[in-house]
């Protein structure tokens, strides 16, 4: 490519033979006339994704590729980063696509607005043809304030995702995913937006976040991976620690942030509280919260003092949840159930 492209679209490709092609041409077929580089990085796919990254990469001019390892989202979106050439940058999952006026829908708003980041609505989709909208779609375009654009998020009233906004390069001189984190979007987006300075949201699904299969979510994977459901209850903790010191929530937004991200932690332990009572699954979900700093910053989190900012509703189960918590880590106990049928917290 001879032009330097306005906008680089990082792409990380993982076992996406089946959906690749579809995310790689809605972004060719963008009703948007400035130029657009398209960048796929490989991140140790076992399909015939490599191959097919090979062969777009040689009929389209505008697409590149590079492989890399070790496998992970964010150390394929920060190597996308470092490939790319554009003025700005948007990311891209390999099994999701654009709507043809993404790009054009989102630099008219940013160019309205003089916003440093814009973000979008979004659809999931999942094959048997069912959509899902979470969030309004007003179809109007409104600025936020930073304070309003970091609650909004810290209280999920818009996505914490990567993939439904345009970056200005210059952001990711000082900025990077997070690596070897699972949940790094929900770690991390609050934070990066309360370093802009102007933000812009369009309030149309343009993007389609689309599931595999029928869309059922079973609970062994998730719960038979410690580390992921710790993850999990760390980036729900990330948000109570950042509300507690960004100076520019109010008070009632500050104990909102808090009430919501406890009840996101209370329907966690609530979801899976079989598998927490699961003599099987104990140690594994011991592993969970007991380590360090999770264990004592989740009890500070859940002390007398919090409780009360959160009111009574869910006092027994984070009764439970401390009791959980403040069990010791034995063979012994590796056993007994959680909750009510082993005795009173």
């Amino acid at each position: 490519m001879s032009v330097n492209p306005f906008l680089s679209v990082i792409i990380p490709v993982h076992n996406s033979a089946a959906t690749l092609m579809k995310s790689v041409r809605s972004v060719i077929g963008q009703d948007f006339d400035r130029p657009i580089e398209i960048i796929l990085v490989e991140n140790g796919s076992t399909d015939a994704s490599p191959d097919l990254c090979r062969q777009i990469a040689a009929e389209n001019k505008s697409v590149s590729w590079v492989s890399h390892s070790p496998a992970g989202l964010s150390e394929a979106r920060n190597r996308g980063i470092r490939e790319s050439r554009g003025e700005w940058i948007a990311f891209l999952d390999s099994d999701d696509y654009l709507s043809p006026d993404f790009f054009s829908a989102l630099f008219a708003a940013q160019e309205a607005h003089d916003a440093d980041m814009v973000y979008c609505n979004f659809v999931e989709e999942w094959d048997d043809g069912r959509t899902l909208s979470e969030f309004p779609n007003s179809g109007q375009t409104i600025f936020k304030t930073t304070p309003d654009a970091v609650t909004d998020i810290l209280l999920d009233k818009a996505t914490s995702a990567a993939w439904n906004r345009i970056y200005p390069r210059r952001f990711f001189d000082s900025h990077a995913f997070p690596e070897g984190v699972i949940f790094e979007d929900h770690t991390l987006m609050f934070k990066w937006v309360s370093d802009c300075h102007r933000v812009a949201y369009v309030d149309r699904p343009l993007y389609h976040y689309c599931h595999a299969g029928n869309g059922t979510i079973t609970s062994d994977a998730f719960t038979s991976n410690a580390p992921k459901m710790r993850q999990f209850i760390e980036a729900n903790l990330s948000r109570l620690k950042f509300a507690d010191t960004y100076g520019a929530l109010s008070t009632d937004e500050r104990k909102a942030v808090l009430r919501h991200n406890l009840n996101n932690i209370i329907h966690f332990f609530k979801r899976y509280e079989s598998i927490l009572r699961s003599g099987s699954s104990y140690a594994t979900a011991s592993e969970i919260v007991r380590a360090g700093e999770l264990r004592s910053t989740l009890l500070s989190y859940l002390s007398s003092h919090y409780i009360a900012k959160i009111g009574l509703k869910n006092l027994t189960r984070l009764c439970q949840i401390r009791w959980f918590m403040k069990r010791p880590v034995c063979s012994d106990i590796a056993t007994q159930p959680m909750g009510d049928d082993a005795g009173k917290p």
